[in-house]
């Protein structure tokens, strides 16, 4: 999963998998993972194309797909819109949608940006 800083002015990235990472191990024990992240897109099952062959499954790293009634089925509370499962998806079944404009998240444009408003929600400043 790409994790990039939470800024617009990105100054460091990791590439990581929830069997390794910490963070991504910390994200997928909570109820709804799609709630703690950022991010403007939702993997989306088109069900006429998907033929269950459960590759999402494996390549999810928030076990956000099950399969249902033999066709893949994204739970948006679990997804946190990384694509991993369309990049695997062999029927092209799988794909990224934007959210609604009223649910786009604008990064802060700085590092300093980001940790000002952290110390703000947290009331140390």
């Amino acid at each position: 999963v790409m994790q990039p800083f939470n800024s617009q002015h990105v100054g460091g990235m990791c590439s990581c998998c929830g069997c390794c990472c910490g963070m991504l191990r910390s994200l997928k024990l909570q109820h709804s993972p799609a709630e703690a992240v950022k991010s403007n897109y939702y993997a989306w099952v088109d069900e006429e194309t998907c033929v269950g062959c459960e590759t999402c499954l494996d390549r999810c790293q928030m076990e956000a797909i099950a399969i249902v009634d033999e066709k893949a089925r994204v739970n948006d509370n679990r997804c946190i819109g990384c694509g991993l499962c369309v990049t695997t998806c062999s029927t092209g079944a799988m794909s990224l949608l934007k959210k609604s404009e009223d649910a786009l998240y604008q990064p802060p444009e700085s590092g300093m940006e980001t940790y000002m408003n952290i110390a703000r929600e947290r009331g140390k400043i």
